[in-house]
Parts: structure tokens; sequence; C-alpha cells
């Protein structure tokens, strides 16, 4: 096995700031000289009623601290036990570890016992640093056995040159174990880690990586002494998953050469100085009573109740509450990203701060690029294994110390800040958080008598603190550097029905408009932190679905001009480009085989509904190897696009290769030979719906260009049929080489196991192409295989897992973690989901599936669905296994609708605006094209008022829905029948359009126009 040099770097304290073997961290959360990291060796006195930790390096240890060469020695006295803690690091490279050695000088006997933490990374610096729970995703953490002694293996699975892998053991007999922070989380979730009880010796693969040996106790007579050793390999490739044979392996480098006692040392002994931060002494908010809960902002408003009743959140004027028990019970602490907007093109100045609920008041504060350097530092642990980022707050009161507040007693949240009040005995502490482009605003007010409060601000490269004594408020201000105007509003969306979904959709609207305002001009989430440039797929869908959906189709034009300034110039897109004029350089980078289809789609779309031919003759540049380069029209972007597409083909001419691989982000082909023969079906049918929709918006104005787009999507529509419609049914992917067709995700699939998959059959049934017959035929193969009880899996099972080798696919054989696409219940592809039970005109089932994107929602439908933040988008939902094995194992409870079921990563996505989209132009029918106005609604049986923007107007359409809940029956204006054409559905009965010359005579001079529209009967 090949060594790695090992190089330990540490604070005055003792506690390791760096941890690296070759150019890998061996740490994802390093310590610092305000607190240490989770990688930690802990000395506990064990008591049945809960054992007491102590952390021994850092500056909560309380010992002394020598340093002996690259290595260091730290020394202490707690309780009459003497203990001696030393770095061990044996000559030949690859090897690491502490000695403990611990002296009962007490007069009685002592039960003691030691545990090592390792928050294990194996990634290069700057990829970790891009975001710490990816990491873990894609960290396989095996327990293996070599004879009686236990082992922890740590291998890294994400696909690349090589797999590192370190192996963590101990000299004394290892009792207990862990594998993720998750399991040592305290009761106050958010304030590190609970050292208190034995480790739970069961594996858990989650996104805060911790390995942890918990060794056999001592019990110790007065005078006697104990001694452990804790030892790591690392190894720089481990190409085969982790196993038991792997003991032998690195037996003899756990064996020999490590040191039995500390070095000599003759350097001064300084000491471990306790910190702000360290050992941290918190400050909870009490919980308030409901009657004064309810009344924090006004009243009112829908009250969300925990199971035994208490109320937890409620929505009102605009804000979202939550109550402490709420944070206490969710998995993800309650976050929220405050944005301010000059405007709605991506262009405009746009800044952004994420604030969370757990005391974090500011954190990442950015103006421009969401990636660029903070003028606050970023949060990067939701578990609180690091306290000190961002804007803190101590309190004090006499002389009691400083107590870092935490948890508060109630928390709110709306579109341009966050509020948080603590009650602390006779005093309430409240915190507001306000945000403008030219500067952040912390204010403070303390109800009762003046308190000490002192306010910590860490920077990235910078922490200072300000003190304000005996205050009784003081507002801290942040300069952030944009203009001092008022940020933009957005449009309103608004939905009243007789409903729970339609008032539970209302209440969510303007929060979905907020996400996808981040996710389009300050592209970051609440996990995925870093961000800051476009999704070239991406953009296409969420932040066009979020301007379409409110009416501004002029800054949909602008979009699409950065779009194409982003391509490359070989034809292509990369998976994601910089928008801002200012992040943007050259160099090609490498995309899925899908991502060149989305901007033709959007450009396409943009041009039924505008008629704007003349985007086509705009001049954008594009992205060269070696350098920007200069504009052209954009209809020769569109044409190197369509040339480009033509030059990646499978072994069948008609159909596209899969290349990297499609939208499933995780199933990237495994080998090169893969790649060329493959053919995703989903990638074919995305190729038919966006050269028609091109070709149908270039017209007659480009006549030889649309002649063209219209012949290569026939045929790929009719090799689709030839080669992918096997036994009557669809599958996700085929191998096409040597004449033969593979088929995979379906029946036929000998090479994955997997049977079924939902999204060659979604999008075919949303774009037609399928017969009536076809469709209701693969309706039921969903219902059969696909249809869980939180929305549509994209397959029938979980891929197979092998420790993290790759046979057909990377990342979804190569993820550890259960959630994300891995998890299967992928929120975007459920969305597609709905817009295909639009096309079938399944009214009631597609207002149900839509139900379970909103989070009150599907706590409501779904018995097992876990507590979660209600004002968010969640990317997932995620089935509540240990990791891949148990999932595999227990396959079938994905359909129990009694399982757990956890939201996932939150904010960053196209989603929102995809829902946005989908409440407008599919449930409500509205959509303006340049034949006038489109009316084809989908309803469920009732009565409906809604306001939607469409261009500068403010349309209140009424609805009077009868089964089966589409058809237009009629469109009335002041009781005035309004003369429309038929718009025929294959599937269904079709809507109506207004002529443009009848809709135009109907707004002329107006700023609200009302609709009374009927439906079905």
């Amino acid at each position: 096995m090949t060594e790695l040099t090992i190089r330990p770097t540490f604070t005055s304290a003792g506690a390791l700031a760096r941890l690296d073997a070759g150019d890998l961290s061996l740490l994802q959360y390093p310590a610092s000289e305000l607190e240490p990291g989770p990688h930690q060796v802990w000395l506990r006195w064990r008591s049945p009623d809960g054992h007491r930790p102590l952390g021994l390096t850092g500056p909560a240890g309380g010992g002394t601290v020598v340093r002996a060469g690259d290595g260091i020695v730290l020394r202490g006295r707690e309780d009459e036990v003497e203990w001696e803690l030393w770095w061990d690091q044996p000559a030949g490279g690859g090897r690491f570890g502490w000695g403990l050695r611990v002296v009962n000088h007490g007069e009685h006997p002592v039960e003691l016992d030691a545990v090592w933490t390792v928050d294990a990374a194996l990634t290069p610096w700057d990829a970790l640093r891009r975001n710490e729970f990816y990491v873990a995703q894609y960290l396989d953490l095996t327990p293996i056995s070599d004879g009686d002694r236990l082992l922890i293996a740590v291998r890294q699975n994400m696909p690349g040159d090589a797999n590192p892998w370190l192996a963590l053991g101990a000299t004394r007999r290892v009792v207990g174990w862990c594998t993720d922070a998750l399991q040592l989380r305290p009761d106050v979730p958010g304030t590190g880690l609970d050292l208190s009880a034995d480790l739970p010796a069961e594996r858990l693969q989650h996104e805060h990586t911790l390995a942890g040996l918990q060794t056999e106790p001592w019990r110790l007579a007065p005078g006697e002494e104990g001694f452990v050793g804790y030892r790591g390999v690392v190894v720089a490739d481990h190409p085969e998953a982790s196993s038991d044979e792997d003991a032998e392996r690195v037996r003899g480098a756990l064996a020999d050469g490590w040191a039995e006692a500390a070095p000599s040392v003759s350097g001064d002994a300084a000491p471990a100085e306790p910190t702000l931060f360290s050992p941290p002494r918190f400050a909870h908010g009490e919980d308030l009573h409901e009657s004064e809960f309810l009344r924090l902002v006004g009243g009112g408003g829908s009250v969300e109740r925990g199971p035994d009743g208490e109320a937890w959140s409620y929505s009102v004027g605009g804000a979202h509450v939550v109550a402490a028990a709420k944070e206490r019970a969710v998995l993800r602490p309650h976050g929220h990203i405050v944005r301010a907007s000059a405007g709605a093109r991506p262009q405009d100045p746009t800044a952004a701060v994420t604030a969370w609920m757990g005391g974090t008041f500011a954190s990442q504060l950015t103006l421009g690029n969401a990636s660029g350097e903070p003028l606050l530092s970023i949060r990067r642990s939701y578990l609180g294994l690091v306290q000190t980022d961002g804007v803190r707050l101590f309190v004090r009161d006499g002389d009691e110390g400083w107590r870092l507040l935490g948890q508060p007693s109630a928390w709110a949240a709306d579109d341009s800040s966050a509020t948080w009040w603590y009650r602390l005995g006779e005093r309430t502490v409240q915190v507001e958080t306000r945000l403008t482009l030219a500067r952040l605003t912390v204010r403070v007010d303390v109800g009762g008598a003046p308190l000490d409060v002192l306010v910590s601000i860490s920077t990235p490269d910078d922490w200072r603190t300000e003190e304000h004594p005996a205050t009784s408020g003081f507002a801290l201000e942040i300069p952030v550097g944009g203009p001092d105007a008022p940020a933009a509003d957005a449009p309103v969306l608004r939905l009243h029905g007789d409903d729970p979904t339609s008032e539970r959709l209302d209440a969510f609207l303007p929060w979905l408009v907020h996400n996808a305002h981040v996710h389009y001009q300050a592209p970051r989430g609440l996990e995925q932190f870093t961000g800051g440039a476009w999704g070239t797929r991406d953009v296409c869908q969420g932040p066009v679905g979020l301007l379409v959906a409110t009416g501004r189709l002029r800054v949909v034009r602008d979009v699409l001009l950065a779009v194409f300034a982003g391509q490359q110039d070989d034809g292509d897109w990369p998976q994601w480009f910089q928008y801002l004029a200012a992040d943007r350089g050259p160099g090609h980078r490498e995309s899925h085989g899908d991502v060149v289809y989305w901007p033709l789609l959007a450009l396409g779309e943009y041009l039924q509904m505008t008629g704007d031919l003349g985007i086509l003759d705009e001049e954008v540049g594009w992205v060269g190897q070696a350098e920007l380069l200069p504009a052209t029209p954009l209809r020769a972007h569109v044409e190197a696009a369509v040339d480009h597409l033509l030059s990646a083909r499978s072994a069948d001419p008609r159909l596209p290769a899969y290349g990297h691989g499609d939208w499933n982000d995780s199933l990237q082909p495994a080998n090169p030979d893969l790649a060329r023969q493959m053919v995703s079906t989903w990638t074919a049918e995305l190729e038919v719906k966006a050269l028609s929709t091109l070709a149908d918006g270039l017209g007659s104005a480009d006549a030889e260009m649309a002649e063209r787009l219209r012949a290569i999507a026939a045929e790929t529509e009719a090799a689709i049929r030839d080669s992918l419609l096997i036994d009557g049914e669809l599958c996700g992917y085929a191998v096409v080489a040597d004449g033969r067709v593979e088929p995979i995700v379906h029946p036929r699939d000998a090479r994955t196991g997997l049977r079924h998959g939902s999204l060659q059959v979604i999008h075919a049934i949303a774009d037609e192409l399928l017969t009536p017959e076809e469709a209701e035929s693969h309706v039921r193969i969903v219902d059969e295989h696909l249809d869980g009880p939180t929305g549509i899996y994209l397959f029938d099972r979980p891929v197979d897992y092998h420790g993290g080798e790759t046979h057909t696919f990377l990342r979804a054989e190569a993820a550890s973690f259960w959630g994300r696409e891995i998890g299967l219940m992928y929120t975007h592809a459920h969305l597609r989901w709905i817009e295909a039970l639009l096309r079938l005109g399944l009214a009631d089932r597609a207002w149900r599936a839509l139900d379970l994107v909103i989070p009150d929602g599907l706590t409501a439908a779904v018995p097992g669905a876990l507590p979660r933040q209600s004002n968010t988008y969640f990317s997932s939902v995620d089935a509540a296994f240990r990791d891949r094995a148990d999932a595999e194992a227990r396959a079938d409870r994905m359909f129990d609708p009694e399982f757990g079921f956890e939201g996932g990563w939150r904010v960053y996505s196209s989603g929102p605006g995809l829902i946005l989209r989908l409440v407008t132009e599919g449930f409500l029918g509205l959509r303006q094209d340049v034949g006038g106005l489109l009316v084809d609604p989908v309803l469920p049986a009732g009565r409906y008022e809604a306001v939607v923007p469409l261009g500068g107007l403010r349309v209140r359409a009424r609805y009077h829905v009868a089964a089966p809940g589409h058809g237009v029956q009629g469109v009335e204006v002041d009781g005035d029948a309004v003369a429309t054409e038929p718009v025929p559905r294959r599937y269904r009965a079709g809507g109506v359009r207004i002529p443009a010359d009848v809709w135009a005579d109907l707004v002329a001079g107006l700023e609200e126009l009302i609709l009374d529209i009927r439906v079905g009967g």
C-alpha cells in the first residue's frame, strides 16, 4: 500500500488545525485558536447516570501544552486523575495517532474510558471546503474485524483517479463505535457533540462523517494507571471495497513502531486557556406560553402543532414563526437566506446573508457572486461542530460569565429579515437581522433590566468582538457595498380555494418566489452553501419558470442572452457557468448529454410566448478554450448547438449518445465504452421536445432551420419507438452496439437489476409522445412499481451498492449516503410527474401530488413524514435508512407510509420556479403566447380564485370547476362571454385560446382584469 506523508498542525492549545496526508485533508472541521474541532481524544468519568466527558485537546482541556518536535504533549489533572496525551507519528509515513496515559491519584477507585473521534475527509482541502456534506456523502465507513479487535475503515468513494483509505484502531478492545456525528447529537441541537452515553456500535452514513472508537473502561484503584494508543493508517489508493481482509494488511502498521510513553520534552509548558467558545456556555431561550407565542407577530394564521398538541409554527402577514419545540424536533435546523436585489435582471446587484434559528444571526454575507469572498464566514455544520462562524452574541448578567445565545424561545423569518426572541428569566432579548444592498443591520433589544452583550464577528480572515456593557439595545451595521436604494419587489401570485391544499399552497407561494429568486440571483442554499454560478439546465428551468410565472418575459430575454453567452465555441454548454460578467473566463468544461437541449428549449418557449424574433440578431460572445471570443448573432449560436448535438450520436445516428450522463447526475457511466454506447431515453425525448418547440418558435422567420429541427426530431421520435419502446414499456437507457439494443432499467435489464424507471415515462407523457393507450399502460407501471407515499421514485429499487466500487454508474454506486438522487425520491422528478398528470387530465391526483411538495401537506398526508421546516423547498424526501445496505435490505419500506421520511437539501434548486410555473400554466392554465392567451386549467372540482401577473397586467381569475376538472366550457368578463378558439389535447378535453386581438381589446388601459372561467361538466 502506498504511504502518504502525514503533516499535522496544532493550535496553541494542542488541537489539530490541519492534518494532511499528501494532498489530502484528514479533517473536515479543523480546530481554531477559539475552539477545537471534532477530531478529539475524550477522557470520560463513567456513571450509570451519564458519563462526564473531557475533550483533552483545545482550550477547554484545562491542561498544559508542550511542543515535541513536529508533535505535541498535553498534560492535565481533573478530579484526582492525572492524564498525559501525546501525538504519535511513527517513522515511515502514512501513520498517525495519539497515546493516552491516565493515573488515579485519588483515594477511591475510579472508572474511566476514552473515546477517539475523527472527522475524516480523505479529500483535497479546496474540494472539501466547497461542501463538507457532499464529501461526507461519499465516505464509506465500515467496521472490520481482526479476531477480537475492531477497526473502522474509511474509504473515499468519490469517483476519481484514486480511492484514499484510512484504518483506525486502538490498543485496547473497542467496545463502542460510531460513524456519523448525528449519532452524538445532544438534546439541544446545534450545540456540538454529546459524549455522555456509550457509542451506539451501529453504522449511520449521513452528512457529518465521524469515526468514533470507544475503548474498554479502566477500573483504576488508587495509584493505578492505564494506557491506550489510538492509531491510524492512511493509504493513497484502495481500489476494492473495505472488508475484513484489510485487517491483515494493516496489522503490522498498527502494531509496530508506536510509542508506549510520551516523548521527552524540555520546552516550557503553556496552559491551554479557555476562550469564549471553549468550553461553550449557552443561554437558551425558555419556551413561551402558547398564547404569548401566537401573539409575537400579531396573531392569526394557521397553526402547525406537534405530536403532543403544542404550537410549533404559524404564518401570518408574510412571516413564518417557529417555536423552540419544533427546532428541537427537526433534523435540519431552521434557516433563512435573506436577499436584497436592485431588480429582476441577472446583472442587477444582489446581496444575500444566511441566518440560522440556533443563534447564528448572520453568516455568508455576499454581494454579487454567492461563492465570492464573503464578508462574514460560512456556518458549515448544522450540528454545531463549529460555533464561531458569522455573527454570534454573548450575554452576561453580573459576574456569571459570558453565555452564548443558542436556541431561542421563538424565531421568525420574512422576505427581508429574520427575528429571534430569547426569554431569559425576567428579560427578553430580541434580535433582528435586516439586509439592504448597502448594509446588514443586526439590531439587539433587551426587554427588562439592562444586560452586558458581546458581539462576535467572524470573517474568512479575521475575528473581532464588540462589547456593549449594561445595554438596553444597540445596532450592529456591516457595510455591504451596494447602492443605498430599496430592493425591488416581486410580483404577487396568490391562489384561494375551499380546500386545505389551496390554503397550504397559498401560504407557500411567497416562499417559493423567495426560494426561486435566491436560486436565480444568489445561487446557493442552506445545505449547498457554495454556488454562485448557474447550472445550464437549472437556469433554463427554475429561473425561467419564476419569470414566466410572475409575468416578466422581458427579463427572460436577458436570461437567455446570458445563457447563450456561456456557450462554448464547440457548440456545447458546460454543466455550469459564471453568468456575471466580472466572473466570466475562458476554458471548456464537460457536461452531460442533455445539457445542450435546455437553452434551445428555453429559447423556443420564449419565441412561442413573445414572437420576439429580434433576439436571434442580438450579438453575444463565446467561451473559447483559451480566451473569451467576440460576439456573433444568437442565431449562429443556435446553429452551433445543433451541429454539436448532431456530432454526438450513438451507434443509431437517430439517437443522441449518452456521453457523460443525463439529468440524473448520479448516473454517469463507469467506463468510456459505456458512455459511447449508451442512450438515455429521457434525453432522446428531450431532444424531440426541444427541437420541435424551437422549430415552432422560429416558424417562417427561419424556415430552413425550422425544417432542419423538425426533421431531426421526427427521426429521433421514430427511433424511440423502434428501439427504446420494448415489449410495450419504455426502457430508461439502452446500450446500442453491434446492431443490438440492450435495455437498461427495464424488465429485460440483465445488467443493473433495475426493472422500472420514471423519467422516461414522465417525459413521454408530458410531451404527448405516446398514444393514449400507451400512456395509460405506463401510468399503470408507475402505479405498481414507482409511486411512493412521498412522491414518484426514480427507480423501482435502490441501485446496487458494492462498498463504493463502481460497475455501471459512478455516483449512484459510490455514494454511501441514502439521500438526494440516491434516495430515489427527487422532488424535481416528482414535479415533472405532476406535469404529466396534468397532461392526462388527472386533476385530483395531480392536486394531491402537488400537496406532497408542500412541507405541511406532506406531513398531513404521510404518517411517517418526519418534522421539517415548513417554509422552504426540499429538493428530495429521503427514506430514513441508516445506509445503503439498510436501504437494499429493507427496500420495500420505501413504499410504507408509516416508515420515516426526512427532508433533503433546501432552497437551492430549480424546483421552486418549476412549481410556480406548474401552478400558473398547469393547474390554472394561463399562458401568454403570440396567438393570445391560452386558458387550459386542470383543477379538482370546486371554486378557486387566483391572482396571476401577466406582463404589466394583474389577472384575477375565478374558476368554477366541475368534474373531471378539465375542458374549458366558457370564459367571461363582466358577465359577457369572451370569444375563444379551441385548443385540443391528445389525452383529455382541451382548453381555449383568447385570440391576440380580442385579448388586446380586453386589457387595453387596465391594471387588473377579472376572468370567470367555467371548467368541466
